[in-house]
C-alpha cells in the first residue's frame, strides 16, 4: 500500500504544476517544476539542477516556439512593462 501512496506524490506534484502555470507562466513553471523534482529525487548538485532547468527551457521553446502549442500566458507577465518585452513573453514564453 505504501508503494502506491508514494506514486500519488508525483501526481500531486503534477497537479501543483498545472495549477501554477496559468499564474507564473509556462517557462517559469516548467523550470521551477523540473528543478524541484530534481531536488526531490536527490539530484542536488549544480550540474543536475542546471540540466533540469535547461531541459525545461528546451521543452518550452520546442512546444511554444516550434510546435506552436497554445498555452495561456501567465498572469505574472501583466507586471512587465508594456511593449515588445511583454508581448514577447506572452507569446513565446
Amino acid at each position: 500500500m505504501l508503494h502506491w501512496l508514494r506514486s500519488v506524490e508525483f501526481a500531486l506534484w503534477f497537479m501543483g504544476y498545472v495549477f501554477l502555470v496559468p499564474w507564473i507562466g509556462y517557462l517559469f513553471g516548467s523550470v521551477l517544476f523540473a528543478t524541484a523534482l530534481s531536488l526531490r529525487q536527490g539530484y542536488r548538485s549544480a550540474r543536475w539542477l542546471g540540466t533540469a532547468a535547461l531541459f525545461a527551457a528546451t521543452v518550452v521553446v520546442l512546444f511554444k516556439g516550434l510546435l506552436q502549442v497554445r498555452v495561456p500566458a501567465g498572469e505574472i507577465y501583466q507586471y512587465l512593462p508594456p511593449g515588445d518585452l511583454r508581448t514577447f513573453f506572452m507569446t513565446w514564453l
